[in-house]
Protein backbone atom coordinates (compact mmCIF):
# COMPACT_ATOMS: atom_id res chain seq x y z
CA UNK A 1 0.00 0.00 0.00
CA UNK A 2 1.37 3.48 -1.09
CA UNK A 3 0.20 6.72 0.54
CA UNK A 4 0.65 10.19 -1.06
CA UNK A 5 -0.16 12.93 2.17
CA UNK A 6 -0.67 16.50 1.82
CA UNK A 7 -0.19 18.49 4.66
CA UNK A 8 -1.00 22.46 5.82
CA UNK A 9 0.14 23.61 9.34
CA UNK A 10 -1.49 25.92 11.68
CA UNK A 11 -1.49 29.15 12.31
CA UNK A 12 1.18 29.68 9.22
CA UNK A 13 -1.14 28.13 6.36
CA UNK A 14 -4.77 29.45 8.44
CA UNK A 15 -6.22 29.98 11.63
CA UNK A 16 -9.76 27.79 10.73
CA UNK A 17 -10.54 24.47 10.14
CA UNK A 18 -11.88 24.64 6.78
CA UNK A 19 -9.19 26.97 5.21
CA UNK A 20 -6.22 24.04 6.69
CA UNK A 21 -8.61 21.24 5.29
CA UNK A 22 -8.73 22.30 1.59
CA UNK A 23 -5.09 23.57 1.64
CA UNK A 24 -4.17 19.79 3.18
CA UNK A 25 -5.81 18.72 0.02
CA UNK A 26 -4.16 20.76 -2.47
CA UNK A 27 -1.05 19.62 -1.20
CA UNK A 28 -2.52 16.22 -1.38
CA UNK A 29 -2.94 16.74 -5.04
CA UNK A 30 0.37 18.28 -5.65
CA UNK A 31 1.81 14.79 -3.89
CA UNK A 32 -0.18 12.78 -6.22
CA UNK A 33 1.86 15.08 -9.02
CA UNK A 34 5.21 13.47 -8.04
CA UNK A 35 4.71 9.94 -7.74
CA UNK A 36 4.53 7.00 -5.62
CA UNK A 37 5.42 7.41 -1.51
CA UNK A 38 5.37 11.64 -1.57
CA UNK A 39 4.51 13.84 1.10
CA UNK A 40 3.88 17.72 0.38
CA UNK A 41 3.33 20.93 2.41
CA UNK A 42 1.26 23.40 1.33
CA UNK A 43 2.27 26.53 -0.41
CA UNK A 44 0.75 29.82 -1.74
CA UNK A 45 2.36 28.91 -5.31
CA UNK A 46 -0.50 25.32 -5.10
CA UNK A 47 -3.00 27.66 -4.96
CA UNK A 48 -2.47 29.83 -7.63
CA UNK A 49 -1.16 26.45 -10.30
CA UNK A 50 -4.51 25.24 -9.82
CA UNK A 51 -6.34 28.18 -10.26
CA UNK A 52 -4.75 29.10 -13.60
CA UNK A 53 -5.25 25.27 -14.44
CA UNK A 54 -9.26 25.58 -13.78
CA UNK A 55 -9.02 28.40 -16.06
CA UNK A 56 -7.27 26.93 -18.93
CA UNK A 57 -9.40 23.67 -18.32
CA UNK A 58 -12.45 25.66 -18.40
CA UNK A 59 -11.38 27.44 -21.89
CA UNK A 60 -10.58 24.49 -23.11
CA UNK A 61 -14.11 23.51 -23.95
CA UNK A 62 -14.83 26.00 -25.99
CA UNK A 63 -11.03 26.17 -27.73
CA UNK A 64 -12.02 24.50 -30.90
CA UNK A 65 -15.60 26.40 -31.80
CA UNK A 66 -14.26 29.62 -30.89
CA UNK A 67 -11.57 29.10 -33.64
CA UNK A 68 -8.94 29.76 -30.99
CA UNK A 69 -6.84 26.68 -31.99
CA UNK A 70 -3.85 26.71 -34.95
CA UNK A 71 -1.30 24.37 -36.46
CA UNK A 72 2.00 25.71 -37.18
CA UNK A 73 4.78 23.32 -39.39
CA UNK A 74 8.24 22.99 -38.31
CA UNK A 75 10.60 21.69 -41.16
CA UNK A 76 12.46 18.55 -40.38
CA UNK A 77 15.79 19.02 -43.11
CA UNK A 78 18.40 15.92 -44.09
CA UNK A 79 21.36 16.95 -41.57
CA UNK A 80 23.77 16.05 -44.44
CA UNK A 81 21.92 18.07 -46.74
CA UNK A 82 20.66 21.22 -45.28
CA UNK A 83 18.45 22.04 -48.12
CA UNK A 84 16.81 18.88 -48.74
CA UNK A 85 13.13 19.23 -47.02
CA UNK A 86 12.35 15.60 -45.49
CA UNK A 87 9.49 16.01 -43.48
CA UNK A 88 7.49 18.63 -41.23
CA UNK A 89 6.15 18.16 -37.76
CA UNK A 90 2.59 19.86 -36.72
CA UNK A 91 2.62 21.84 -33.81
CA UNK A 92 -0.74 23.08 -32.31
CA UNK A 93 -0.95 26.76 -31.10
CA UNK A 94 -3.53 27.78 -28.89
CA UNK A 95 -4.26 31.41 -28.66
CA UNK A 96 -6.81 32.43 -25.82
CA UNK A 97 -8.30 35.92 -25.70
CA UNK A 98 -8.40 36.04 -22.42
CA UNK A 99 -5.11 34.17 -21.40
CA UNK A 100 -2.97 34.99 -24.37
CA UNK A 101 -0.67 32.25 -25.91
CA UNK A 102 -0.84 28.91 -24.05
CA UNK A 103 2.12 26.73 -24.55
CA UNK A 104 1.08 23.32 -25.05
CA UNK A 105 3.28 21.54 -22.81
CA UNK A 106 0.62 23.38 -20.37
CA UNK A 107 -2.73 22.79 -21.70
CA UNK A 108 -2.00 19.59 -23.07
CA UNK A 109 -1.77 17.46 -20.11
CA UNK A 110 -4.73 19.13 -19.12
CA UNK A 111 -6.79 18.08 -21.75
CA UNK A 112 -5.33 14.28 -21.79
CA UNK A 113 -6.84 14.54 -18.09
CA UNK A 114 -10.01 15.69 -18.75
CA UNK A 115 -11.14 14.60 -21.97
CA UNK A 116 -10.57 17.26 -24.09
CA UNK A 117 -7.99 15.27 -26.30
CA UNK A 118 -10.06 13.26 -27.99
CA UNK A 119 -12.09 16.08 -30.00
CA UNK A 120 -8.71 18.38 -30.08
CA UNK A 121 -6.78 15.79 -31.23
CA UNK A 122 -9.38 14.76 -33.90
CA UNK A 123 -9.63 18.60 -35.08
CA UNK A 124 -5.85 18.48 -35.18
CA UNK A 125 -5.42 15.31 -37.96
CA UNK A 126 -8.54 16.58 -39.74
CA UNK A 127 -7.00 20.35 -40.20
CA UNK A 128 -3.62 18.24 -41.15
CA UNK A 129 -5.37 16.47 -43.74
CA UNK A 130 -7.30 18.79 -45.08
CA UNK A 131 -4.32 21.31 -45.41
CA UNK A 132 -2.31 18.13 -47.38
CA UNK A 133 -5.46 17.91 -49.90
CA UNK A 134 -5.53 22.17 -50.44
CA UNK A 135 -1.79 21.69 -50.65
CA UNK A 136 -1.73 18.75 -53.25
CA UNK A 137 -4.75 20.49 -55.28
CA UNK A 138 -2.04 23.98 -55.79
CA UNK A 139 0.21 21.15 -57.17
CA UNK A 140 2.80 21.36 -54.33
CA UNK A 141 4.48 18.12 -53.47
CA UNK A 142 4.31 17.25 -50.06
CA UNK A 143 6.73 15.76 -47.86
CA UNK A 144 5.34 13.66 -44.55
CA UNK A 145 3.27 15.55 -42.35
CA UNK A 146 3.99 14.59 -38.82
CA UNK A 147 1.16 14.21 -35.70
CA UNK A 148 1.78 14.00 -32.05
CA UNK A 149 -0.93 11.35 -31.12
CA UNK A 150 -1.83 10.72 -26.82
CA UNK A 151 -1.83 8.00 -25.42
CA UNK A 152 -5.38 8.27 -24.08
CA UNK A 153 -6.23 8.49 -28.32
CA UNK A 154 -4.32 5.26 -29.01
CA UNK A 155 -6.07 3.65 -26.20
CA UNK A 156 -9.39 4.39 -28.24
CA UNK A 157 -10.07 0.48 -29.73
CA UNK A 158 -11.25 2.78 -32.97
CA UNK A 159 -8.86 5.16 -32.89
CA UNK A 160 -7.35 3.42 -35.87
CA UNK A 161 -10.27 3.71 -37.71
CA UNK A 162 -11.10 7.00 -36.93
CA UNK A 163 -7.99 8.04 -38.71
CA UNK A 164 -8.57 5.98 -41.52
CA UNK A 165 -12.26 7.86 -42.23
CA UNK A 166 -10.07 11.11 -41.80
CA UNK A 167 -7.57 10.15 -44.98
CA UNK A 168 -10.14 9.06 -46.49
CA UNK A 169 -12.78 11.84 -46.33
CA UNK A 170 -9.60 14.53 -47.90
CA UNK A 171 -8.21 11.67 -50.23
CA UNK A 172 -5.18 11.68 -48.24
CA UNK A 173 -2.56 9.03 -49.36
CA UNK A 174 -1.38 7.50 -45.76
CA UNK A 175 2.25 7.68 -46.85
CA UNK A 176 1.62 11.78 -46.19
CA UNK A 177 1.21 11.15 -42.37
CA UNK A 178 3.84 9.93 -39.78
CA UNK A 179 2.27 9.81 -36.28
CA UNK A 180 4.30 10.42 -33.19
CA UNK A 181 4.00 8.78 -29.86
CA UNK A 182 6.03 9.47 -26.85
CA UNK A 183 7.42 6.57 -24.30
CA UNK A 184 5.03 6.87 -22.36
CA UNK A 185 2.75 4.41 -24.28
CA UNK A 186 4.86 2.10 -22.56
CA UNK A 187 2.34 2.88 -19.34
CA UNK A 188 -0.81 2.85 -21.02
CA UNK A 189 -3.26 0.17 -22.49
CA UNK A 190 -0.40 -2.18 -24.56
CA UNK A 191 -2.47 -4.46 -26.23
CA UNK A 192 -4.98 -1.86 -27.83
CA UNK A 193 -2.19 0.50 -28.52
CA UNK A 194 -0.29 -2.37 -30.44
CA UNK A 195 -3.31 -2.90 -32.06
CA UNK A 196 -4.07 0.46 -33.35
CA UNK A 197 -0.44 1.11 -34.37
CA UNK A 198 -0.37 -2.10 -36.25
CA UNK A 199 -3.72 -1.24 -38.26
CA UNK A 200 -2.25 2.15 -39.12
CA UNK A 201 1.19 0.62 -40.01
CA UNK A 202 -0.80 -2.16 -42.34
CA UNK A 203 -2.02 1.10 -44.70
CA UNK A 204 1.28 2.74 -44.77
CA UNK A 205 1.55 5.24 -41.97
CA UNK A 206 4.70 5.70 -40.44
CA UNK A 207 5.71 5.67 -36.52
CA UNK A 208 7.57 7.34 -34.63
CA UNK A 209 8.76 7.78 -31.07
CA UNK A 210 9.02 11.56 -30.02
CA UNK A 211 10.99 13.00 -26.63
CA UNK A 212 13.30 9.64 -27.09
CA UNK A 213 15.62 9.28 -23.48
CA UNK A 214 12.92 11.20 -20.92
CA UNK A 215 10.78 8.10 -20.61
CA UNK A 216 11.11 4.75 -19.36
CA UNK A 217 10.69 2.65 -22.78
CA UNK A 218 12.80 -0.81 -23.09
CA UNK A 219 14.53 -2.65 -26.34
CA UNK A 220 12.00 -4.37 -26.30
CA UNK A 221 8.87 -2.44 -26.47
CA UNK A 222 10.71 -0.86 -29.66
CA UNK A 223 10.13 -3.75 -31.74
CA UNK A 224 6.86 -3.98 -29.93
CA UNK A 225 5.38 -1.12 -31.60
CA UNK A 226 6.96 -1.44 -34.63
CA UNK A 227 9.03 2.07 -34.66
CA UNK A 228 10.00 3.66 -37.97
CA UNK A 229 11.77 6.97 -36.04
CA UNK A 230 13.07 7.69 -32.80
CA UNK A 231 13.35 11.71 -32.04
CA UNK A 232 16.24 12.40 -29.61
CA UNK A 233 14.76 15.08 -27.20
CA UNK A 234 16.01 18.94 -27.06
CA UNK A 235 17.42 18.25 -23.42
CA UNK A 236 20.00 15.68 -24.58
CA UNK A 237 21.00 18.55 -27.57
CA UNK A 238 21.24 21.58 -25.62
CA UNK A 239 24.42 20.48 -23.67
CA UNK A 240 26.05 18.50 -26.68
CA UNK A 241 28.62 20.58 -27.20
CA UNK A 242 29.40 21.12 -23.41
CA UNK A 243 28.83 18.06 -21.07
CA UNK A 244 30.60 14.68 -22.79
CA UNK A 245 28.05 12.26 -21.24
CA UNK A 246 25.62 14.15 -23.62
CA UNK A 247 27.83 13.23 -26.61
CA UNK A 248 28.07 9.79 -25.73
CA UNK A 249 24.63 9.22 -25.10
CA UNK A 250 23.58 10.62 -28.03
CA UNK A 251 25.90 8.75 -29.75
CA UNK A 252 24.80 5.62 -28.47
CA UNK A 253 21.40 6.37 -29.18
CA UNK A 254 22.18 7.34 -32.82
CA UNK A 255 24.16 3.60 -32.76
CA UNK A 256 21.55 1.74 -31.19
CA UNK A 257 19.00 3.25 -33.69
CA UNK A 258 20.66 2.62 -36.46
CA UNK A 259 21.04 -1.48 -35.68
CA UNK A 260 17.27 -1.70 -35.38
CA UNK A 261 16.87 -0.08 -38.93
CA UNK A 262 15.67 2.84 -37.71
CA UNK A 263 16.03 6.94 -38.80
CA UNK A 264 17.47 9.51 -36.11
CA UNK A 265 15.70 12.81 -35.65
CA UNK A 266 17.38 15.01 -33.41
CA UNK A 267 15.29 18.22 -31.80
CA UNK A 268 15.91 21.32 -30.69
CA UNK A 269 18.91 22.31 -32.90
CA UNK A 270 20.03 25.81 -32.61
CA UNK A 271 23.81 26.09 -33.18
CA UNK A 272 26.10 25.02 -36.03
CA UNK A 273 28.20 23.51 -33.32
CA UNK A 274 26.01 20.82 -32.41
CA UNK A 275 24.51 20.20 -36.07
CA UNK A 276 28.48 19.42 -37.04
CA UNK A 277 28.45 16.90 -33.77
CA UNK A 278 25.09 15.08 -34.99
CA UNK A 279 26.68 14.82 -38.09
CA UNK A 280 29.81 12.70 -36.98
CA UNK A 281 27.46 11.00 -34.94
CA UNK A 282 25.38 9.77 -38.31
CA UNK A 283 22.29 11.78 -37.38
CA UNK A 284 20.14 11.61 -39.90
CA UNK A 285 17.54 13.63 -39.87
CA UNK A 286 16.73 17.55 -37.81
CA UNK A 287 14.39 20.30 -37.18
CA UNK A 288 15.05 23.40 -34.80
CA UNK A 289 15.57 27.10 -34.81
CA UNK A 290 18.53 26.43 -36.64
CA UNK A 291 16.56 25.66 -40.00
CA UNK A 292 13.52 26.77 -38.99
CA UNK A 293 11.32 28.08 -36.42
CA UNK A 294 7.38 26.66 -36.71
CA UNK A 295 5.51 27.93 -39.68
CA UNK A 296 2.20 29.01 -39.92
CA UNK A 297 0.83 27.61 -42.93
CA UNK A 298 1.41 31.07 -44.95
CA UNK A 299 5.12 30.67 -44.38
CA UNK A 300 5.63 27.01 -44.85
CA UNK A 301 3.46 27.31 -48.25
CA UNK A 302 7.08 29.38 -49.51
CA UNK A 303 8.98 26.39 -48.55
CA UNK A 304 6.42 24.04 -50.08
CA UNK A 305 7.12 25.63 -53.19
CA UNK A 306 10.44 25.84 -53.17
CA UNK A 307 10.79 21.75 -51.83
CA UNK A 308 8.05 21.31 -54.89
CA UNK A 309 10.22 23.07 -57.63
CA UNK A 310 13.37 20.97 -56.70
CA UNK A 311 11.56 17.36 -56.27
CA UNK A 312 10.48 18.33 -59.86
CA UNK A 313 13.38 19.20 -61.57
CA UNK A 314 14.73 16.31 -59.63
CA UNK A 315 12.71 13.97 -61.55
CA UNK A 316 12.73 15.72 -64.65
CA UNK A 317 16.92 15.07 -64.92
CA UNK A 318 16.14 11.27 -63.40
CA UNK A 319 14.09 11.02 -66.64
CA UNK A 320 16.69 12.56 -68.97
CA UNK A 321 19.10 10.52 -67.91
CA UNK A 322 17.13 7.13 -68.25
Amino acid sequence: VNARIGISKFPDDSEDVESLIKFADIAMLNAKTKGKGKICFYEKEMSKEIEINFQITNCLTSAISNNELSIHYQPIYDLHNKNTLISAEALLRWKNPILGHIPPNKFIPLAEKTGHIFPIGEWVLNQVCKQISLWKNKYYVVPPIAINISVKQLEESEFHKMVKSILIKYNVNPSNIELEITESVSSGDTLTIVKNLKELKRIGIKISMDDFGTGFSSLSQLDLFELDKLKIDKIFIDDLVTVSKRQGLVKSIISMAKSLNLMVVAEGIETHEQLSYLRKYGCHYGQGYLFSKPLPVEDFEKLLLQFSSQTLAMYKNYGEKR
